[in-house]
């Protein structure tokens, strides 16, 4: 009897082990991944969109990748020149920006430019509340920078 009780133990123990292993390799998973959140590009269902103000349809440009880019010397006639040295420039105005952010997101957030060479300036409100609108356009003085200064910077939206 004993020994009849322990083959049906070991029995069990190597049933629920095939079980166990059984359900161990019947385990999948799925690391594709079907959409992610893109956080600012010039598309309206993102949480925050950029858009080109009236006239300014030619520096605004987005990568494959999704980057937004704003190119200031297309407005040149000659771009090959350049910006002048010692001049001050504004690239659009209040009522009509360079380009239109839009947050749809739930949260406020805040614009700056950052990394700015040769005398730029991003003029527009350091924050955009959610659901709002804000216009934006940019100064250059490059009194005093050396015409070989690119200009440049990044926006940032937080």
């Amino acid at each position: 009897m004993k020994l009849k009780l322990t083959v049906l133990a070991f029995l069990a123990v190597l049933l629920i082990s095939s079980l166990s292993a059984a359900a161990l390799t019947s385990l999948s998973i799925d690391r594709t991944v079907e959409s992610g959140t893109v956080l600012a590009d010039t598309n309206a269902n993102v949480a925050v969109k950029f858009a080109a103000g009236t006239g300014y349809a030619s520096v605004l440009s987005e990568s494959a990748d999704g980057k937004v880019a704003f190119d200031l010397s297309k407005l040149l006639v000659n771009s090959a020149n350049g910006f002048n040295t010692d001049a001050q420039f504004q690239i659009g105005t209040a009522l009509l920006p360079v380009f239109v952010l839009t947050n749809n997101s739930d949260d406020a957030v805040t614009v700056a430019l950052s990394g700015a060479t040769g005398g730029l300036v991003l003029v527009g409100s350091a924050s955009v509340a959610s659901g709002a609108s804000a216009n934006y356009y940019f100064t250059i003085d490059s009194t005093g920078i050396a015409k070989s200064t690119a200009i440049g910077g990044t926006i940032q939206v937080r």
